[in-house]
């Protein structure tokens, strides 16, 4: 009330004139004739300043960083994750033990021939023809140089080149009994045998012959001889 009776006193000074120039009354007066309290002031400005100050560098950087490491950072520019091994081995499946396949070994024991002592440079040429084509390069014995009572013997191992699995029905495997011919400087075939593969299993075999050309197809099939003069073979498997 004090303050106030003072305030009214120096407004209604019989030196003031109306209308009165509030400019010129103190700002102090003012405020104590509005009621407001100086003391609050200073801590209300402190208070507005602390709120509104910017936060410190180290809290800006842990803050960028909690934006990072967030869950719900955007997931775009993380690198994708590898799979493990365990994952690689499921998605790819796993491929079982190579298939094991048959060879066939021939054995070229001897051939009978009732002119067997003329011939030079005997040898055997072994092929698979299937279709009426050669289907397997040919593999040839060595020259034999040896007789014994009407046979020229070799005794030479052939392994095929295909697999037992690979030769097809209706395919057979072809000797040829060629020599060389000092007039034509030049191998002949005297004449051939063939064993198809219908008829292919181990053991010992005897092909009869037949008289030259050879006929890869097999339809014109003439006897080299009646008499009991044959090719002896020998088929043996064995597993790759």
């Amino acid at each position: 009330m004090k303050t106030l009776t003072t305030v009214f006193n120096n407004l209604f000074r019989k030196d003031k004139k109306f209308p009165l120039d509030l400019d010129s009354v103190a700002e102090a007066d003012l405020r104590a004739a509005k009621g407001e309290d100086f003391e609050d002031e200073d801590d209300e400005v402190e208070i507005i300043e602390m709120a509104v100050k910017r936060p410190s560098a180290s809290a800006v950087a842990a803050g960028e960083k909690g934006g990072r490491d967030s869950p719900e950072a955007d997931d775009s520019s993380s690198p994708m994750k590898s799979p493990s091994r365990t994952e690689s081995a499921k998605a790819t499946p796993s491929k079982g033990p190579a298939k094991k396949v048959t060879v066939v070994q021939v054995t070229v024991d001897k051939i009978g021939l009732k002119d067997y002592s003329v011939y030079v440079d005997p040898i055997i040429a072994v092929s698979i023809v299937s279709g009426g084509k050669i289907v397997e390069g040919t593999q040839e014995t060595n020259v034999s140089t040896r007789r014994e009572q009407q046979h020229i013997l070799f005794g030479d191992v052939i392994r095929l080149k295909q697999p037992f699995e690979a030769i097809l029905p209706g395919a057979a495997i072809f000797f040829e009994f060629k020599h060389f011919k000092a007039a034509k400087e030049k191998l002949s075939t005297k004449c051939w045998a063939f064993l198809e593969r219908e008829d292919l299993h181990e053991g010992d075999h005897v092909l009869e012959l037949y008289k030259k050309p050879t006929d890869f197809k097999r339809k014109k099939l003439s006897l080299l001889t009646v008499k009991q003069l044959y090719l002896s073979i020998h088929i043996k498997f064995e597993q790759a």
